[in-house]
């Protein structure tokens, strides 16, 4: 009977080591995935201005230096999913152009709020 009891203690440890072990590898994957990006307000030099004055774009660029995604509205349907597939605990940190127009309030403020729900922060970052 104390085999049996001995036993069960010793599986009983063992399962719980390894648990442990596996929330620790989780939390570590999900901290390596969360990363800081950054949403960088543009012009498109080449486009063809119908008023002179080139279109202004938003650039994601990735801090794993992949392609980066353009985008020429602020918060379209594709920035918004875009930032939304995001790891949890990311940070986006919005690069505004000095001598281009401002994004209005309004619209940085539905972006931030749908990034917290999914998790990720947008921080509007001091102007270039």
């Amino acid at each position: 009977m104390k085999k049996i009891i001995l036993t069960l203690i010793c599986f009983s440890l063992v399962l719980t080591c390894l648990t442990f072990s596996a929330a620790e590898i989780t939390l570590a994957a999900a901290k390596d995935s969360a990363k800081d990006y950054h949403l960088v307000q543009t012009q498109m030099l080449d486009s063809d201005p119908a008023g002179g004055t080139p279109l202004t774009v938003y650039v994601l660029l990735f801090p794993d230096d992949t392609r980066p995604q353009v985008f020429k509205t602020f918060d379209s349907k594709e920035m918004e999913a875009c930032l939304g597939a995001l790891p949890r605990g990311s940070v986006v940190h919005c690069d505004a152009n000095g001598f281009l127009p401002r994004v209005q309030p309004a619209q940085l403020e539905t972006l931030k709020a749908l990034c917290q729900k999914k998790g990720v922060d947008l921080i509007e970052s001091s102007i270039n």
